[in-house]
């Protein structure tokens, strides 16, 4: 059986460093890494399923420092936090979906 795309929003192949907290009883934090991103969601490699359409938090650590139009003091590491829901789990593709909900922060990284 063949995979359609349905997204409308490109995708990079960009891995991340991110935490995961589940919002469900008796979750810690995960540390994955995203698989590719976009600005609407994320997937993530990861070899436990978590159920679809439970809410989780993220916090994603991402590389500014390529980034020559900033100013030198933000150059380093932005820490980006955003809630979203699990929309695919499964073994087969080893991995989590996670579509991200509008809002977000960002700030500069202490690690």
């Amino acid at each position: 059986m063949a995979f359609t795309e349905k997204r409308r929003l490109e995708r990079y192949n960009l891995q991340v460093p991110a935490r995961l907290w589940p919002q469900l009883p008796d979750e810690a934090a995960r540390k994955l890494v995203t698989q590719d991103i976009s600005s609407a969601g994320a997937f993530f490699k990861n070899e436990a399923c978590l159920p679809i359409g439970i809410r989780v938090r993220l916090e994603m650590m991402l590389d500014v420092s390529a980034i020559k139009k900033l100013p030198a003091s933000h150059c380093g590491t932005v820490l980006v936090s955003v809630t979203g829901k699990i929309v695919r789990s499964g073994r087969e593709r080893a991995g989590i979906g996670v579509r991200f909900d509008k809002a977000f922060t960002m700030r500069p990284s202490k690690e």
